[in-house]
């Protein structure tokens, strides 16, 4: 299990897949995560192109996130 404190920026990246398992690019591509600090409610949601994902290649997308508050 990993520790991780406040300040840190972790990597989350996703590659996606045709039903052959070749690397293709969706039509949109959205990242959503909540803040436990904020309200319960309180959900973040990037998109590609506009806000901070990355294209690496065909099919695969990375958005380096700052965490808020420490945890495993």
């Amino acid at each position: 299990m990993n520790n991780y404190d406040i300040g840190d920026v972790i990597r989350l990246q996703s590659t996606f897949v045709n039903s052959a398992g070749v690397p293709v690019d969706p039509s949109s591509v959205s990242l959503q995560y909540r803040r436990y600090m904020d309200a319960p409610s309180s959900y973040v949601t990037l998109n590609y192109p506009a806000n901070s994902i990355t294209k690496v290649s065909t099919g695969v997308y990375f958005s380096d996130v700052t965490l808020t508050q420490e945890g495993e």
